[in-house]
Parts: C-alpha cells; structure tokens; sequence
C-alpha cells in the first residue's frame, strides 16, 4: 500500500466502528429519522477525534458549526478523510500529504 492513495476499505480493516458509523449517518433515513427529526438525536459539530486523541476542526471554526440534515454527507466525508490520514497513515507513513486537512 506504499505509495497507494489509502481507501475507506483499508480504513475499514483498521476502524470498522468509525466507517460504519458514517454509513449509517449517510443513511439515517432507512432508519426513519428525517430532516426534521434529525436534529433531536444528533448532537455533533463539525470536530473530530484523532487517534492520538485530539479534537480537530473538521473545517475553520467547526467546533461551531452543527451537524445538520443537509450537511451530514460533507461531515462524514471530513471525518472519513482525517481517519485515512492519522489511522492509515500511522501503519503506511509515505502517504500522499494531499489527505490533510487544510485550514
């Protein structure tokens, strides 16, 4: 995987909680949660925990900026990307840099 961009797949094999959790966020619907119920039961911002257990912003002043229906799929896509990079990225150092997060 030296020198491959890492994939939600290998992300999987070390964090399968995380990755599932994302999808079923992406796919809170079939669970019969809707835009307007969604924001009773989903208490998150834009923030994520490293796994060197540090809380990040997920985008400039995320620790402000609420989870919502609309946009729950971007949340999961950031939180997805800054895993690959600090989970994968600590059992394969030589990946790409272009998977961190810029400010």
């Amino acid at each position: 995987m030296v020198n491959d961009t890492p994939t939600t797949e290998d992300l999987e094999g070390i964090d399968y909680s995380l990755v599932n959790s994302m999808e079923l966020l992406r796919t809170i619907e079939t669970t019969g949660v809707t835009s307007e119920t969604f924001s009773s039961i989903f208490f998150e911002t834009f923030t994520t925990t490293t796994s060197d257990d540090r809380v990040i912003d997920l985008k400039p002043n995320g620790a402000a900026i609420e989870v919502t229906w609309e946009n729950r799929q971007e949340y999961c896509d950031l939180v997805l990307q800054v895993s690959l990079y600090s989970c994968v990225g600590i059992h394969c150092p030589n990946l790409s840099t272009s998977l961190a997060v810029s400010h």
